[in-house]
């Protein structure tokens, strides 16, 4: 998938899988390397939401009180509201809001402001696309079948150089991921700002990046099959989008896999769907597989 560097993406993230220690030091990236790089949510003047005191009320008779709301992304003629949140009440605050989702129409993520990235997505996103479309397509996509073609567009790219499939290493090891990494320093672990909660408005997590026209740059999935692929593993998993940084993505899975054999299908699932999770972080598809045993976050990283 050698797709153009679109302006949708963001250099943010951090190139490995949290958990794996032996490996994490070594990697840093523009966005995310230092707890005091951070970009405040004031430096950027946002527009009022026309019916935000509604939609608070709405939150409000449901015994949740939300800051005010501004537009945070504009796709076309959807304006989507959002509001800053200190870091380390994010989850806690996702929590909540989740809980009513069906009440609501609203489904809640966690998006870290790297570098003062949301006055390019109030920029960049006003591009027309249809989120009803993507979702629409979306519907078409057999996603098992979209893991073997993506596996062969792999083998088929690299078979001059002797690539013979993911990595390997019988008997690696990897600690599970059970922190999100998003509203802290990835390093470090620390609280740090520029972290707000988007109200998309949909009731399905799956079809979050329809609305934010997430993906489509580099090995990045295009929206349209994120919404196909993150909806099959919510069926299968009961796996729920949470947070993410312009080129990070972390799921909640209520249930980690158990069986050797389940970890290591899924382990080649998401390989396949985001490779650098493996050839920049983990090192091997055995030591995903490992982690995935123990893991209730599933991380994403696209470099």
């Amino acid at each position: 998938m050698n797709r153009t560097f679109a302006s949708t993406c963001f250099i943010a993230g951090a190139a490995f899988l949290p958990g794996c220690d032996d490996r994490s030091q070594s990697a840093t990236t523009p966005g995310r390397s230092s707890a005091n790089s951070n970009s405040a949510t004031g430096s950027t003047a946002f527009p009022p939401l026309p019916e935000s005191k509604l939609i608070e009320a709405t939150y409000a008779a449901l015994g949740v009180l939300i800051p005010p709301l501004t537009v945070r992304v504009r796709r076309g003629s959807l304006n989507i509201a959002g509001f800053p949140v200190e870091s380390k009440q994010a989850i806690a605050m996702w929590k909540k809001l989740r809980e009513l989702t069906d009440a609501t129409g609203f489904y809640p993520m966690v998006f870290r402001d790297d570098n003062h990235l949301q006055k390019d997505i109030l920029s960049e996103l006003d591009d027309g696309s249809d989120p009803a479309e993507i979702l629409r397509l979306a519907q078409d996509v057999n996603v098992p079948e979209w893991f073997a073609g993506r596996m062969n567009e792999v083998m088929g790219d690299t078979a001059e150089s002797g690539y013979e499939g993911p990595p390997r290493e019988p008997g690696a090891t990897c600690k599970a991921t059970t922190k999100f990494t998003v509203p802290f320093d990835i390093l470090t672990g620390r609280p740090v700002e520029g972290v707000f909660i988007l109200l998309v408005p949909t009731r399905q997590g799956y079809e979050v990046p329809a609305y934010l026209g997430f993906g489509g740059w580099n090995e990045c999935p295009d929206p349209v099959e994120h919404v196909a692929i993150l909806k099959y593993w919510h069926e299968s998993y009961g796996a729920e989008p949470v947070t993410f940084a312009g080129d990070t993505l972390e799921l909640l899975v209520p249930a980690a896999v158990q069986s050797e054999e389940g970890a290591m299908a899924l382990a080649m699932e998401q390989y396949f769907y985001c490779m650098d999770i493996v050839d920049q972080g983990t090192g091997s598809i055995d030591a995903l597989a490992d982690s995935l045993r123990g893991s209730s976050i599933w991380f994403f990283w696209w470099d």
